[in-house]
């Protein structure tokens, strides 16, 4: 008996794998529970040139009708190390509860034209509070899942931003009826 729950614990460890790192790269991981989000991984890319000094990655998820926005600002969790980059500004914003937004922007300590290389840059797991969010754009943040992504509309060479809901459903279902089969099993076991 001992070899089913062995096998039945690697496939569920397996699961959470496969679900939580099917993308890598970028990731957003939303916590519905707290309400909080972070991000891991890391990905690489040119900024395009905005205005003067000022450059600018974004990503997108849904379609902006304008309206009420909520959001905030995620800097602490962005690392980031490229050449001639000053500084930079992360932003998670969404509108009208059907548009959601990561932007990246880099000041640029070049000259003239102020282009920028390729930069690196990671999530460090430090995390950011959407409760405070009105009731539309907090619904949108929670109701992503798993297959969801940011797509990038501004810089080049940037791969789209992966979604990870913690606890993810499927999973978390998959590892409640995995506990039922094993108390199950041990209860007929024991009689």
């Amino acid at each position: 008996m001992s070899s089913l729950y062995k096998l039945i614990f690697v496939t569920a460890v397996t699961a959470m794998c496969l679900t939580t790192n099917a993308r890598a790269d970028l990731i957003i991981n939303i916590n519905t529970a707290t309400e909080e989000f972070s991000f891991s991984g890391s990905d690489s890319g040119t900024p395009e040139h905005v205005a003067g000094a000022v450059s600018n990655m974004r990503w997108e998820f849904g379609t902006n009708l304008g309206g009420i926005s909520s959001g905030v600002t995620v800097t602490p969790g962005i690392d980031y190390s490229g050449l001639d980059v000053v500084s930079h500004a992360a932003s998670v914003a969404s509108s009208d509860g059907s548009y959601l937004t990561l932007n990246l922007t880099f000041t640029a300590n070049a000259p003239w034209p102020f282009t920028l290389g390729s930069i690196d840059f990671s999530g460090n797991g430090s995390t950011f509070s959407y409760a405070g969010w009105d009731t539309d754009n907090k619904n949108l943040i929670s109701s992503l899942n798993n297959s969801d992504i940011l797509t990038p509309t501004r810089g080049t060479d940037v791969s789209p931003v992966s979604v990870n809901v913690i606890p993810e459903p499927t999973t978390f279902g998959l590892l409640l009826a995995a506990a039922s089969s094993l108390f199950i099993a041990r209860r007929r076991q024991a009689v």
